[in-house]
């Protein structure tokens, strides 16, 4: 309560107790990642060389590399380079994305799969960027 005349509280009053509920929220990598188009990005790729994290994955649980090409986009949170969400063939796919690493670190995914029936895709994501922890960051939103 407060003094109308002051506007100041009372004396001892603490005020009231405040309740605020929380949603649940998921965070992934992908949520600090900028989708933006990076010219040159095999100029890109060759500069940041050093700074490489690679992992293949395991993916039984899709049924096609359309799939699958779509969740890992989506996932990543990365501009989609070429056709690197139009497979060509149902049995092999290659892609590319670029972005920028909450709108800095420049930063470069390269994936290669492959589908077989009754196994799903397998998958290896290579990524590279200006950061280093980036680059490990990125690949573990698969994961």
């Amino acid at each position: 309560e407060c003094d109308p005349a002051t506007g100041e509280p009372e004396e001892g009053d603490d005020g009231f107790e405040d309740d605020y509920s929380l949603e649940a929220a998921d965070i992934g990598p992908g949520d600090f990642m900028q989708a933006t188009y990076l010219p040159d990005s095999e100029a890109l790729w060759d500069a940041l060389e050093g700074s490489e994290a690679v992992e293949t994955f395991a993916l039984s649980s899709f049924a096609s590399i359309e799939e699958c090409i779509a969740s890992v986009s989506e996932l990543l949170n990365m501009c989609p380079l070429d056709n690197a969400l139009a497979p060509r063939s149902k049995a092999a796919h290659k892609a590319a994305f670029t972005g920028r690493w909450l709108g800095q670190a420049k930063t470069i995914a390269r994936t290669r799969m492959a589908y077989q029936k009754g196994a799903g895709v397998t998958m290896e994501l290579a990524v590279r960027s200006e950061n280093p922890a980036v680059s490990e960051l990125v690949v573990s939103a698969i994961a």
